[in-house]
């Protein structure tokens, strides 16, 4: 009656975006990232430790 629904981890969607950046022109192959903790706060997510 109904399909599964499937849902994208963070870390999928997180990568989605830094490749759409990649792609449209806004980052360049070889630009480093902000650290990790910058991209957590960015992202709104947090590490599960």
């Amino acid at each position: 009656m109904f399909d599964a629904v499937r849902v994208k981890k963070a870390s999928q969607q997180i990568v989605s975006r830094i490749r759409k950046q990649v792609f449209g022109g806004k980052l360049a192959l070889g630009d480093k990232l902000p650290p990790e903790n910058v991209l957590m706060e960015q992202f709104h997510v947090s590490s599960r430790l």
